[in-house]
């Protein structure tokens, strides 16, 4: 949750995720947690966070 207890959210994560499908995993994982750090800022946060990327090769 970010400071006005909004959730990110499966919509943004997609949103993340469909602008980098062309990224490594790790590419992706990378933009996930920035993007994620830029939405909580210095809200604490409430539960654990998991992330598995797998991506076809």
């Amino acid at each position: 949750n970010n400071l006005r207890e909004e959730e990110f959210g499966m919509e943004r994560l997609m949103e993340v995720v469909r602008k980098n499908l062309t990224a490594s995993a790790a590419g992706i994982r990378d933009k996930v947690e920035s993007a994620l750090s830029a939405f909580t800022k210095t809200a604490p946060a409430n539960d654990d966070i998991t992330l598995v990327i797998v991506k076809k090769i």
